[in-house]
C-alpha cells in the first residue's frame, strides 16, 4: 500500500483546464502534506507520518459530474476553475472503467432523446452521480433534475438507458433550488435495486445514493483497518458524523457498545438495512441517533473511545468542549481538511491529549488534498 513512486505516472488530457486536479508530475508531494509535517515537527518532533497511496489510474468509484451544454452537445464533467463552464471529461484517467462506460451511454442517450442539460434557470439535467458496485461492476446512477416531479419523456429515457445494461439502478433526484447545492431532498427509484451493497472492512453495507461514501474505497478500507487495529477493545464507543455507521459497525465486534450520530436521514435507512443482515449479538451493541451533534453531546460524556470523521469545517467548538469533558481514553480523528485538522489538533494537544500515531492518505492524487488519520490518547 505504501510505495516509493507511481509505476504509471498520472497523465490527463484535460489538465489544467479541468478543476479536478491541481498539478501533474508531483502527485506524491502535495504542499498540504508539508503543512501537516511541519505542524507535527514543531509539536511532536518524534512522530513520523507515512503518506499512503495507490496507483492513480481508475481508482474513483464515485463521481459527481455537472451537466451543461445543449441537447445536441451535452457537456458532462467538472467546472473550469473559477467559472460555471463545464469541461467534458469522458476519458478521465481517475474514473473506474464502469463510470467511463456509463458516461458514454448517458451522453449519447441524452442526445437521442433530446434531454436538455441545465443552464442556470432552465434545462432539465443538472448533475449526475455514478457509484460503482465493485462485485458486479455495475453503476448506481443518480440523475439530478431541475423539475419537481418526473415526466413521461424522462421515464422513457431512463428506461432505455437502464435497458442498455451495466446499471445497478437508476434514480431521479429533484432539485429546483437556484443554489450550488447538488442534491434536493426528494428521490425516486426508477429501475433496479434500492440499495447498492459493498463490503467495507468486515461489513457488507447497504448504500442509498443520498448517503456519503468515499470515492477512493480501497484507501478508505486501509484507513478502516488501521482504526480497527488501534481502537481500544471492550469500550463504549461513540462515532460522530458517522454517515451510515461504517466505522462503528466494524468496531462493534470487539466493543462493549457503539453509538452512531448522523444528521442525514437516509443514513439511518442504510444503517438499519445493513444491520438486518448482521448477528443479533452485533445488533444489540449498535445504536443509531439520526440527529445533529449539538443535540447528542450527552452521548460523548460516557464514551471511552470517540471516533470523529467531520466535514471540511472540522469539529465545532462545542464538540471539542464535549470531548474534553468526556471520560474518553482515546480519540480517533479522520479528517478531510488539513487546515481544520491542524486547528482542532492544536486545541486537543493543549487540553491534555497526546498524539500516538498519524497517517496521511492520498485519497485524491493530483489534488492538493491529504486525508489525515490521527490516533490520540489522554496524557
Amino acid at each position: 500500500m505504501v510505495m516509493n513512486t507511481f509505476s504509471t505516472p498520472l497523465h490527463c488530457d484535460y489538465f489544467p483546464i479541468c478543476s479536478g486536479c491541481d498539478f501533474q508530475g508531483q502527485e506524491l508531494v502535495p504542499p498540504v502534506f508539508s503543512s501537516l509535517q511541519e505542524f507535527f515537527a514543531e509539536l511532536v518532533p518524534y512522530l513520523e507520518i507515512p503518506l499512503i497511496y495507490q496507483e492513480p489510474q481508475g481508482w474513483r468509484f464515485r463521481a459527481k459530474l455537472a451537466v451543461r451544454g445543449d441537447a445536441n452537445f451535452p457537456l458532462i464533467g467538472l467546472f473550469q476553475r473559477g467559472t460555471h463552464n463545464v469541461v467534458s471529461i469522458p476519458n478521465c484517467p481517475l474514473h473506474h472503467r464502469a463510470i467511463l462506460k456509463s458516461y458514454q451511454q448517458v451522453r449519447q442517450t441524452m442526445i437521442d432523446f433530446q434531454i436538455t442539460p441545465y443552464d442556470e434557470c432552465k434545462g432539465v439535467v443538472r448533475y449526475l452521480q455514478f457509484l460503482v458496485e465493485e462485485k458486479s461492476q455495475m453503476v448506481q446512477l443518480s440523475i439530478v433534475v431541475n423539475i419537481s416531479e418526473s415526466t413521461n419523456k424522462l421515464h422513457a429515457w431512463i428506461r432505455h438507458l437502464y435497458s442498455l445494461g451495466g446499471f445497478h439502478s437508476t434514480w431521479l433526484n429533484f432539485n429546483t433550488e437556484k443554489t450550488n447545492r447538488i442534491f434536493g431532498d426528494n428521490w425516486l427509484l426508477c429501475a433496479g435495486e434500492m440499495y447498492l451493497r459493498k463490503k467495507l472492512g468486515k461489513i457488507i453495507c447497504s448504500i442509498h445514493p443520498a448517503c456519503f461514501v468515499q470515492s477512493h474505497l480501497s484507501l478508505f478500507e486501509h484507513a478502516l483497518s488501521i482504526i480497527c487495529q488501534e481502537a481500544l477493545p471492550s469500550k463504549r464507543v461513540c462515532e460522530c458524523y458517522s454517515g451510515m455507521g461504517v466505522i462503528g459497525l466494524n468496531l462493534a465486534s470487539f466493543s462493549k457498545e457503539v453509538q452512531c450520530i448522523e444528521i442525514n436521514p437516509f443514513a439511518k435507512q442504510c444503517f438499519d438495512r445493513t444491520c438486518s443482515f448482521l448477528s443479533q449479538e452485533i445488533k444489540n451493541k449498535m445504536f443509531f441517533h439520526p440527529t445533529s451533534m449539538e443535540k447528542s453531546l450527552g452521548l460523548l460524556k460516557t464514551s471511552e473511545v470517540i471516533v470523529v470523521d467531520p466535514p471540511r469545517k472540522g469539529l465545532e467548538a462545542f464538540v471539542l468542549d464535549a470531548i474534553d469533558q468526556s471520560q474518553a481514553e482515546q480519540l480517533i480523528y479522520l479528517s478531510c481538511s488539513t487546515s481544520s485538522f491542524i486547528r482542532d489538533c492544536g486545541r486537543l494537544l493543549k487540553s491534555g491529549w497526546r498524539v500516538e500515531k498519524v497517517f496521511g492518505y492520498l485519497f485524491f492524487p493530483g489534488s492538493n488534498h491529504v486525508e489525515t488519520l490521527c490516533i490520540l490518547k489522554r496524557s
